[in-house]
């Protein structure tokens, strides 16, 4: 893989577990791929080192092609900038 975008969604931790828990989503090559990623550590861990810990795990899977759990969808094209809605013109202004 190369030049794979990754986003980490909603991290949390489970305390039960003792794990971070996080959806991560890689897109690369055209395709959107979502992994459910959960990484032993303390809760003292700092956030920054739990996200990149969930961040190889996710990258790891998608490099061995494993795809339990996963969901491959193609990436969106590249949107425009909308034009200002009809209701736009109705919103009221302060005064």
């Amino acid at each position: 893989m190369q030049a794979e975008q990754v986003q980490i969604t909603d991290v949390t931790y489970n305390a039960m577990s003792q794990r971070f828990e996080a959806l991560v989503t890689v897109r690369d090559a055209g395709a959107v791929r979502r992994y459910p990623c959960a990484v032993p550590a303390p809760i003292t861990l700092p956030l920054r080192d739990a996200a990149g810990a969930l961040r190889r795990q996710a990258l790891r899977r998608a490099r061995r092609g494993q795809s339990i759990g996963t969901r491959v969808v193609p990436a969106p094209a590249a949107r425009r900038p909308s034009a200002p809605t009809p209701a736009h013109g109705l919103l009221r202004k302060s005064a």
